[in-house]
């Protein structure tokens, strides 16, 4: 796809519906938009990005059928940062102690590098972000499905190693927040904190920052992506009504 070769997006935002002329029909496009269109995560995200411009209507779908939806989300493109030889490189580094001055420079390209990598990504992760975004504004903001969706999305960003403190701040709001609605019902509240402590693992961890010393020595910053036990049971409390401080 050109848009992978070229390492940028071939259009900034969903148009199709202004390039393709004939009528592909609600009832077609409701179901494509939910299904997998490719076996290539990102090129299948490229596709329903673009088939949701024509901005159909949501299929209906029974629990089941929108739990399958869920599993059938396209993945995200991974943080470079992420990358095992990346994580080993690093470590090996700091293993060194102090670096030579050519040393340094040779670290601070090869960060630099990484850098641009990961903000290349971030871009070509815009499909499989507004696809997401698309699909939550269909969902709503009561009831389970919209929650369900928010535990979806933190899953495919753990998965991808992209940090996700700002999704975990995003799902603890919602879930406060949730004990005003009155459409969420006890046993969903119990089914959300089910599928969160499906999540509970070590995640992906990822190279963040690099901190250089006088002396040539340097630290490296890793961060980890994952859902602990702390993090479940914070938000079983949230969806209970308890207060937590």
């Amino acid at each position: 796809m050109a848009a992978r070769a070229a390492a940028r997006l071939e259009h900034d935002t969903p148009d199709f519906n202004t390039r393709f002329i004939d009528d592909i029909g609600a009832d077609r496009l409701s179901r494509a938009i939910v299904q997998p269109q490719h076996e290539d995560p990102f090129i299948d995200a490229y596709i329903r990005w673009q088939l949701s411009s024509f901005d159909p209507p949501l299929p209906e779908m029974d629990d089941t059928i929108f739990l399958r939806m869920m599993d059938a989300a396209p993945q995200m493109t991974e943080n470079p940062k992420a990358a095992s030889h990346v994580l080993g490189t690093m470590a090996d580094v700091e293993r060194v102690g102090r670096l030579s001055q050519t040393q340094t420079e040779k670290l601070r390209a090869y960060a630099e590098s990484l850098n641009d990598q990961a903000m290349i990504a971030q871009e070509m992760n815009r499909p499989a972000l507004e696809w997401r975004q698309w699909i939550a504004d269909k969902v709503g903001e009561t009831g389970q499905r919209p929650r369900l969706w928010m535990i979806e999305n933190l899953a495919a960003t753990i998965l991808a190693g992209w940090p996700v403190s700002d999704l975990k701040g995003d799902i603890s709001r919602d879930f406060t927040k949730s004990v005003n609605d009155q459409t969420l019902t006890a046993e969903q509240r119990q089914v959300l904190v089910l599928h969160l402590s499906r999540l509970i693992g070590p995640g992906r961890r990822y190279f963040d920052d690099v901190t250089y010393f006088a002396d040539g020595s340097v630290k490296m910053t890793v961060r980890t992506s994952s859902v602990d036990r702390d993090d479940v049971e914070n938000w079983r409390r949230r969806l209970a009504g308890i207060r937590v401080n």
